[in-house]
């Protein structure tokens, strides 16, 4: 039987039995191994450390499954998007191949030299069938007559409103951006909110003055019969003036600035325009300061000139010194205007 014992015990490794037990001859009782064997179990900290172990398994496949699902989901996002995409693009594909196709039907682009010539032959074609067919509305002035004019409603800027008395040679001119624009030939056009006295000066004197105290951008002066309607008083050699550009006075000719000494800016500007000497002369009306001189382009007439960009102006054509004549019989041979007239 002790064989027997020792034979089992090497496939089985069991604990030794105790001192006090021992295998009895007569009735082969191997009964001890039996209790060793079932009493034989992992430690309470064993399995603590398994039911661990499985928590964080299921844990982490528990999270592996959750990100599966993200990427799944992110994937699906992007690929909706791509598809979105590409739709679009095969749309603009489509609207460009039109626009090329439409494109191709349409006539060659004129010049610009081309564009610029139709344009300065429509104002002047314009201008001379106005004047040969309102002949009576535009009034050539020499030597001698009435100082008196209105507007010339040919050429008044779609955004200016106006209103002309006559008897008191006052016009009102406002500027109204809201207002509607028809453009037509002769009329001045884009930012040019410009219009022109209703007279061709051809010769003599004539003077005017603005009230300008209402409107702190506006330009006015003299310009030549055939300037361009598109342009701004003072940008052309065939315009003259004085401007209020955003409160800085200045006089200006043909996109050159003259700084004027102003310790104030006037309230009414007085233009004297004498033809026959080929020069205009601005002053400051209130106070008769001389603000500038120019000579003048008189190869053909010119018109008085009124630029109103912001608020309102007001035209006073009736005026003339008692003493202008008396002034200007003492200008020098040169034809120079040297004297302050107002005062």
């Amino acid at each position: 039987m002790q064989v027997a014992v020792k034979t089992f015990r090497r496939f089985v490794p069991f604990p030794s039995p105790p001192h006090d037990t021992s295998v009895s001859e007569d009735t082969d009782d191997v009964s001890w191994i039996g209790m060793a064997s079932w009493d034989h179990h992992p430690s309470d900290g064993n399995s603590e450390d398994l039911k661990q172990n499985l928590r964080q398994s299921e844990e982490a496949r528990e999270e592996l499954a959750r990100q599966l699902e993200e990427e799944t989901r992110l994937k699906d996002l992007f690929q909706a998007r791509v598809s979105q995409l590409e739709s679009k693009l095969q749309d603009h594909e489509k609207r460009l191949r039109s626009l090329e196709s439409k494109m191709a039907t349409l006539p060659e682009e004129p010049q610009p030299q081309q564009v610029v010539d139709v344009t300065e032959d429509l104002v002047g074609q314009g201008q001379g069938e106005y004047e040969d067919s309102q002949g009576s509305d535009i009034r050539e002035v020499k030597a001698g007559e009435s100082s008196k004019f209105g507007l010339d409603p040919a050429t008044i800027h779609g955004k200016l409103e106006t209103q002309v008395d006559m008897d008191k040679g006052k016009i009102l001119i406002k500027y109204n951006g809201d207002q509607e624009v028809v453009n037509t030939v002769g009329r001045f056009v884009g930012k040019s909110h410009t219009a022109l006295g209703d007279v061709l000066i051809s010769g003599g004197r004539m003077y005017w003055e603005v009230d300008v105290r209402k409107s702190n951008h506006y330009r006015t002066g003299v310009v030549s019969k055939t300037v361009k309607r598109d342009k701004w008083i003072g940008d052309t050699k065939k315009s003259w003036c004085i401007r209020n550009n955003d409160g800085e006075v200045s006089a200006r000719h043909n996109y050159v600035d003259s700084g004027l000494r102003l310790v104030r800016n006037p309230p009414v500007i007085g233009v004297l325009l004498d033809y026959d000497s080929a020069k205009v002369q601005f002053f400051d009306a209130d106070s008769g300061k001389h603000l500038q001189t120019y000579d003048v382009d008189v190869t053909e007439p010119l018109r008085p000139a009124f630029q109103v960009n912001e608020g309102c102006v007001v035209v006073n054509s009736a005026v003339f010194p008692a003493k202008m004549e008396e002034l200007l019989s003492a200008m020098d041979a040169a034809g120079k205007f040297n004297i302050l007239f107002l005062q």
